[in-house]
This record gives C-alpha cells, sequence and structure tokens, in this order.
C-alpha cells in the first residue's frame, strides 16, 4: 500500500476574472502552480492528497497559466465543456489522479486547436462536484474558451452608422436613434444588443429547457479593461458616472460589448447547464457620485432537451 500525504494549505481564492497569467519573473503564484504539476506528475511512490477546493484551484490555474490567453480578443468564441471522473476519498483526490485529469484535459485542448491553425486558446474554467449518486467519486468539468485570430463573429455586427441612445428604463422615450444616425427605429441600445446576443449568427437547434437558472451580471463584477473604445466607461458591460439622460452609443463601443458576451456567458455558465437567453435592462441610477446608467445582464441557463420547443431564444 502506498504512504499518502495530505496536503493541508489554504489556497488562493479563485478568481473569476483574471488567471494566472505566465512571465519570466519569479512569481509565487507561478511557482505554486508548477509545483503542483511537479508533485502530479511525480513517479515517486509516495502520492499527496488534495482537497477539491484546492485541487480545483490548482488544476484550473495550471490550465490557465500554460494555455490562455486572457484578453478575451479572439474572434467567434466558442466554449466547450469536457468532464474527467475521478475517485475521491473522505473528500480529497490524490496527485496520480489530478494528473490523468489534466493530461485528459490538455490533449483536448490541443485536439481542438488542431482543428485549425487559426484558433487559439481565451481561458479555462474548472469545476469539481462530488458525485451524489456515486459513491466514492467526483466529476471534474472543463469548460474550455477558444477563439480564431480571423474576424468569425458569432453575432450580427452593428453597421458603422448605427448609434443608440444607452437605453429607456423608465418607459417614456418615443426613439432609441441618436448622433448620426437618422433612424426612426423606437428601439435603443440594450434592446438592440439584447436581439443580436438571442439570435445569434448560427443556427439554434429546436428544443425546450428544464431546470432554468437566472444570473445576474453588471459591470461591478468585473475589472476595467484597457482596451476599452471609450476610455470613460472602461467594462465590459456599460456602466457611466455623470453621464447625459440620453447618452448615445456609437456602433464602436456597441460592437465592443457584444464581442465581450460570450466571455461573460462562459464566466458565469452553471455545470452541465447550456446558454437560454439574455435580458438586458438599463437602469437609471442617482446618488452621491451623481446620475449612474448602466445595463444589467439577467443570463438564463438550463438542461436542454433537443426536440420540439422553440429554440435557444
Amino acid at each position: 500500500m502506498m504512504a499518502v500525504v495530505a496536503i493541508a494549505f489554504s489556497s488562493c481564492k479563485k478568481d473569476d476574472n483574471e488567471a494566472p497569467a505566465a512571465n519570466t519573473t519569479k512569481d509565487p503564484i507561478a511557482e505554486k502552480l508548477l509545483d503542483f504539476k511537479q508533485t502530479i506528475q511525480s513517479q515517486n511512490k509516495e502520492a499527496v492528497l488534495y482537497t477539491m477546493e484546492d485541487a480545483e484551484w490548482h488544476l484550473e490555474g495550471l490550465l490557465n497559466y500554460e494555455e490562455a490567453n486572457n484578453e478575451h480578443n479572439w474572434y467567434g468564441l466558442e466554449f466547450e465543456k469536457r468532464t474527467f471522473e475521478v475517485p475521491v476519498s473522505n473528500g480529497q483526490i490524490s496527485s496520480s489522479n489530478l494528473n490523468l485529469a489534466y493530461e485528459s484535459f490538455l490533449a483536448e485542448i490541443n485536439s481542438l486547436l488542431d482543428e485549425d491553425e487559426n484558433f487559439r486558446s481565451d481561458m479555462v474554467n474548472i469545476e469539481i462536484e462530488e458525485n451524489q449518486m456515486k459513491d466514492g467519486t467526483a466529476t471534474i468539468g472543463m469548460t474550455y474558451g477558444f477563439g480564431s485570430i480571423i474576424a468569425i463573429p458569432n453575432y450580427n455586427p452593428f453597421e458603422p452608422d448605427e448609434y443608440w441612445v444607452w437605453g429607456d428604463p423608465d418607459g417614456y422615450g418615443t426613439g432609441g436613434w441618436c448622433g448620426l444616425d437618422t433612424n426612426l427605429s423606437t428601439d435603443y441600445a440594450n434592446d438592440r444588443l439584447q436581439d443580436k446576443i438571442n439570435n445569434p449568427t448560427t443556427t439554434s437547434q429546436p428544443g425546450y429547457y428544464t431546470n432554468v437558472t437566472t444570473i445576474t451580471r453588471d459591470a461591478g463584477y468585473y475589472i476595467e479593461d484597457p482596451n476599452h473604445p471609450n476610455p470613460s466607461r472602461p467594462y465590459i458591460i456599460f456602466y457611466d458616472e455623470n453621464a447625459d439622460w440620453e447618452e448615445c452609443l456609437p456602433s464602436t463601443e456597441l460592437n465592443y460589448y457584444l464581442s465581450k458576451f460570450d466571455y461573460i456567458k462562459q464566466d458565469v455558465q452553471p455545470l452541465n447547464k447550456t446558454f437560454a437567453s439574455v435580458q438586458i435592462v438599463a437602469h437609471l441610477l442617482t446618488g452621491t457620485k451623481g446620475t449612474i446608467l448602466q445595463h444589467v445582464y439577467y443570463l438564463s441557463f438550463g438542461i436542454f432537451h433537443p426536440g420540439s420547443g422553440g429554440g435557444t431564444d
């Protein structure tokens, strides 16, 4: 019987927005991840046990460290899910089984990248859940995001001459066009974003959802993006302080929000559930900071059942 050594340090909390990035300087997080890799790949007879929380943090961090590019600037982002089942004893997973999962996921990533020379990794998310129906096992779920260096949009972009008022939170507006746009539509920027996201360029499969969950996201969940086309409101979801009540959003900014949606969707997608739709609501707040305009996303996910039904919209 192999000697077993339990690991019992406090791991860092997993950051939803950032993953460790490779660099040549001595980074304590990077060193911890590389030590983890060395441990799980060790051929010594002595094994190491990790709690499921530690295993999740280390495995996700290592795969991101080695594979991810967290700029989220690739085109046509896609997300693939893979699972790997491992034995669990007293809520712990052995280093050898974590290595099997690591090698399996790495092979899946390389296989997907090999499908097209233009594909590049975006990010990796790992979740570990103990199986309730099968004692002594846990499922490690990997969500892998990747995209292309060639423009293949998942959504129909806004045209260069499209300008839309940010939103109409009170429902009393009479028109959403603004700036250089002479369109007389009563739609608003939040409505147009919602419509484009819920009607992607790919054809949806007919079916229906059960066990639907709705998750809320706004700009407060994310860090500032220095590549935002409007530096005065540098978040991947629209948010503006001291703004004009009828703030006008140009197509460049609207396409930016559109391009970031797949990252937001993947960031919150529950394990074993599929994205169903999003509602984008315009909120207007007043306070010590003045007038605050923001979009709030209500993302719905469920268990998808192919067949009769209204599709994925």
